[in-house]
C-alpha cells in the first residue's frame, strides 16, 4: 500500500474565494458540493473525537485503552478523509473487513457488564458524557451524508459499514463511562409530561 504525506507551503491558496475547491486528486469541484460537505462533517467529527479522547484519556478511572482506541480512530478518520478528497474508487484506505470486526469487538468488551438497555438513553451527564454524545451525534449526521453521497456517487460498503459501526461504539462508551465513572442514566420516559 503507498501512502502519500501532504506538504504545505502555503495555507491561504486564494483558489476558494469564489466558491471552488480541489479535491486531492486535482478536481475541481464547488464548494457547495455533497463530496465536500460530507468532508466538513467528517473535520467535525474528528474536532469531537479529539476533544473526547483527551477528556477520556485525562480521566484516570477510564484507564488508557478507551483513550489508545480514539487515537487510532483519529488516524483512521484522517484516511477517510482522503479516501473521501479522492473520488470513488480510491480504495486503499478504506476500512477492512477485519477492522469493522475489531471495532465490533471493542463494542462487545465495552459492553460486558453493563445492564441491558430498558429504552433510549438521555444524552445528558458530565462534561465528558455529554462530549461523547456529541462525537456520537456528529458520526450518525456524517454516516447520513454519506449515504446521501453513495446514491449519486457509489462509495465502498465497508466505509459506510464502518461509520455504521462508529455510531455504535460510541453510544456503548457513553454508557461505559456512565458506569465507571457512577453517574445516572436516565432513560426516555414515554409520555412524560412537563411539570
Amino acid at each position: 500500500m503507498e501512502f502519500f504525506m501532504v506538504k504545505i507551503h502555503k495555507v491561504y491558496t486564494k483558489n476558494g474565494d469564489l466558491g471552488q475547491t480541489y479535491l486531492a486528486n486535482g478536481q475541481i469541484t464547488e464548494k457547495s458540493n455533497e463530496r465536500i460537505e460530507v468532508l466538513a462533517c467528517l473535520d467535525s467529527l474528528m474536532l469531537e473525537l479529539g476533544s473526547t479522547s483527551f477528556m477520556i484519556t485525562a480521566e484516570k478511572q477510564l484507564g488508557q485503552k478507551i483513550g489508545q482506541h480514539m487515537l487510532s480512530l483519529l488516524n483512521r478518520l484522517f484516511d477517510q478523509g482522503a479516501v473521501i478528497a479522492l473520488t470513488p474508487k480510491s480504495t486503499e484506505l478504506v476500512p477492512s473487513e477485519s477492522e469493522i470486526v475489531l471495532l465490533e469487538t471493542w463494542i462487545d468488551d465495552l459492553n460486558q457488564g453493563l445492564a441491558p438497555l430498558i429504552n433510549f438513553v438521555l444524552p445528558q451527564g458530565n462534561l465528558l458524557l455529554t462530549q461523547v454524545h456529541r462525537t456520537r451525534v456528529q458520526c450518525r449526521i456524517l454516516e447520513q451524508k454519506l449515504w446521501n453521497l453513495n446514491q449519486t456517487e457509489p462509495l465502498d460498503l465497508n466505509l459506510l459499514k464502518f461509520f455504521n459501526r462508529l455510531s455504535d461504539y460510541f453510544f456503548v462508551t457513553s454508557r461505559y463511562v456512565t458506569k465507571v465513572l457512577n453517574l445516572p442514566e436516565p432513560v426516555w420516559q414515554t409520555g412524560h409530561k412537563l411539570n
